[in-house]
């Protein structure tokens, strides 16, 4: 089966290569006794591999336009994992055109055309805003500050939501520390001073931003002083 003589390494050992990945060079490239990759087009690049199969991934090659004219919906298309504001979704609202973004926040997904009349409760927003901003060299600002306001005096049923995702994804501080943070908020508002703290404790370990230090030196006064 193998064109090629493989570095003996034991044990059959396999590489899943994940999309654009840059395959391993030199002696490491052959130690693997098979490379799995996820598209065709990408097997240009290990072909000089003896053993280099297609084994999973999407095969784009399907997405080619047919014959006959395909009528064209939508000018934009953003599919991304919105927990993920590294990509910079705030970008996409400058496109001109018809768009759709497609993608999830936790285990919610939302999709909707921009003539569409849909809604949004002020937690929502506020959360979103909370979300997205990320840029620990910015100075406080007054919207997101008001912004966590509305999420500190959300209702009881709205809090009870925000629990059980903290719950879900207690071991996740990469998906679930902004849920810590309005959870911290809200039980500061209900005086819950101590869990509070232990929430903005945690969040402050990861995302450093002055506003993150306020709450935290809230929550520690209200203990010593409550």
């Amino acid at each position: 089966m193998a064109a090629r003589k493989l570095i003996p390494v034991g044990k059959p050992k396999a590489l899943l290569i994940s999309a654009m990945r840059i395959p391993p060079k030199g002696r490491d490239f052959l130690s693997y006794d098979v490379l799995f990759f996820e598209t065709y087009w990408y097997k240009q690049f290990i072909a000089h591999h003896p053993c280099a199969i297609h084994a999973f991934g999407i095969n784009t090659n399907i997405m080619k336009p047919s014959v006959s004219p395909v009528e064209k919906i939508y000018d934009y298309i953003m599919v991304c994992d919105f927990r993920n504001s590294s990509k910079r979704h705030n970008n996409f609202l400058d496109k001109k055109g018809v768009k759709i973004a497609l993608g999830g926040v936790g285990d919610v997904a939302l999709a909707y055309c921009e003539d569409e009349n849909v809604s949004f409760s002020p937690l929502i927003k506020a959360c979103t805003l909370s979300r997205l901003f990320d840029d620990p060299r910015s100075n406080v600002q007054d919207d997101i500050l008001k912004s966590e306001k509305i999420i500190a005096a959300a209702s009881d049923e709205e809090f009870a939501v925000i629990d059980k995702l903290c719950q879900r994804f207690e071991t996740s501080l990469e998906i679930g520390l902004h849920y810590r943070l309005w959870r911290g908020l809200m039980l500061l508002e209900r005086k819950r001073y101590s869990e509070a703290r232990r929430e903005f404790q945690i969040v402050r370990s990861r995302l450093y931003h002055p506003r993150i230090d306020e709450y935290l030196l809230q929550s520690e006064i209200f203990v010593k002083t409550a």
